[in-house]
């Protein structure tokens, strides 16, 4: 069996599932992957195509009282396998409680602005975002800008509680052969997605 460890969550893989516990979980095609070269010899594949449009990783605060204000950092190590950066994708999106039950998102896209594409291969690190002057915050559900900064944002979500932080992909309907991208150390704030394996 393998078992994989990230931070203190505990991932199991058995006959191609994974389960996962604790403040990160992994969604749609997401899976841990061991690579043969480079630093750590896990990491989270995320893949969009024709059978799995859409994966990613996901935060839940463990407390579960976090406000967008409070969000200090948020980063992540991505390369791209194929496809590419575009169409809004990868992406952190922020759901965030507007009151009444009423979950709306901001969307920070990761890339290169103005347009938000990336080298077609090779580790890089997004840096944090938070920190970011560029016009990569999109706050139209909340009635903002969709290429906006993060001050801009926070006037909009500033003081709304966090339900959950989403690293995504969904661009396979761009890239026909698909869209792979492999992440690793995903940052919310001190917590950060380190995938560790090894096998027993």
């Amino acid at each position: 069996m393998k078992r994989l460890l990230i931070t203190s969550v505990v991932l199991l893989m058995t006959s191609g599932a994974l389960l996962a516990e604790g403040p990160w979980s992994l969604f749609g095609g997401a899976r841990a992957q061991k690579q043969s070269a480079g630093g750590n010899p896990w990491v989270i594949n995320l893949t969009s195509n024709a059978d799995s449009p859409y994966s990613g990783v996901a935060f839940q605060q463990p407390n579960g009282k976090l406000l967008f204000s409070q969000i200090a950092q948020l980063s992540a190590d991505y390369d791209v396998v194929s496809g590419g950066c575009g169409g809004g994708s990868p992406r952190f999106s922020i759901a965030v409680d507007e009151g009444g039950g009423v979950t709306r998102h901001v969307f920070v896209y990761i890339g290169n602005a103005p347009n938000f594409d990336c080298p077609a291969s090779g580790w890089q690190n997004t840096g944090n975002l938070i920190t970011s002057t560029e016009l990569r915050f999109d706050s139209t559900q909340l009635g903002g800008p969709f290429y906006g900064t993060y001050d801009q944002a926070l006037a909009r979500a500033g003081s709304f509680p966090v339900v959950g932080v989403s690293l995504v992909i969904d661009s396979a309907w761009m890239f026909p052969s698909g869209e792979v991208i492999l992440v690793d150390n995903v940052t919310v704030n001190n917590f950060v997605l380190r995938a560790k394996g090894f096998d027993k």
